[in-house]
């Protein structure tokens, strides 16, 4: 195994980790205050630029049914409103 196949390994390896451990924590926040939007989530986790950062882990926790999303009509208008999210329980996961 050559350097940078070893670099390549462990560069993985740590993109793996990162990412699990920052959906854990957009997870936990979606657990302990549903029904917030995206930027709302951002501003008490990752704190990202226009919060794209927050929402690839929320759409990486809803592929893995973890969370779900909830898209609102307003009654009058008929337009929708922005998504809130909620976290799904342990028992009524789709896996």
């Amino acid at each position: 195994m050559t350097p940078f196949q070893i670099r390549a390994r462990i560069q993985s390896l740590l993109t793996r980790l990162a990412l699990r451990h920052l959906d854990g924590v957009v997870h936990q926040t979606v657990q302990t205050h549903p029904g917030l939007r995206c930027f709302e989530l951002d501003k008490l986790t990752l704190n990202s630029y226009h919060d794209w950062g927050t929402k690839h882990h929320l759409v990486r926790l809803e592929q893995q049914g973890r969370i779900v999303k909830v898209i609102r009509e307003n009654n009058k208008t008929k337009k929708k409103q922005p998504a809130i999210y909620h976290s799904i329980p342990i028992n009524n996961r789709i896996h």
